[in-house]
């Protein structure tokens, strides 16, 4: 009886530990948009579960394969890192990394384009002009007008007789 006992403790645990490792399993992260701002020389990527299972590891964040650092605030859902300086144009790959505890591999990648970004052109010509819109609607009443001249300025009119 205490063998049954024993075995049926340890297959629930089994269970409870299977069930854990399966539910892990199924979160993964998703890269759904990568967003460059040459400017402030960031890459922002936005999408799910960027931070791991339990959303509080920080990722790692790689170009091709150089570390990027990272600016907060890092998410969930959304991981800006530093671009490195004088970055030539081209089609590079950003990595994202988050390290866990050996019970799923948390990886995403996405492709990024660095424009070659050539000096501003000339103002273009205006456009055509466009067709005139339909009539808008009619405006609220206004207030009442002043009063008219009092009866003593008026002019006397003459009678009519019928």
């Amino acid at each position: 009886m205490a063998t049954r006992l024993r075995a049926g403790l340890h297959l629930t645990a089994f269970c409870f530990l299977f069930t854990d490792l399966a539910h892990a399993q199924s979160v993964t992260l998703v890269i759904m948009k990568a967003e460059v701002d040459m400017a402030a020389g960031r890459v922002t990527l936005t999408g799910e579960n960027l931070m791991g299972l339990n959303g509080n590891t920080v990722p790692n964040v790689y170009l091709g394969t150089t570390l990027l650092p990272l600016v907060a605030p890092i998410t969930t859902t959304s991981v800006t890192a530093l671009l490195p300086n004088a970055l030539t144009p081209g089609t590079y790959r950003v990595l994202i990394h988050v390290p866990t505890n050996g019970l799923a591999i948390f990886n995403g990648q996405v492709s990024i384009a660095i424009p070659a970004i050539g000096p501003k052109g000339q103002t273009g010509n205006p456009g055509a002009t466009g067709y005139d819109g339909p009539a808008g609607p009619s405006g609220a009443a206004g207030n009442p007008g002043s009063a008219g001249p009092a009866a003593a300025d008026r002019k006397a009119r003459p009678a009519t007789t019928a």
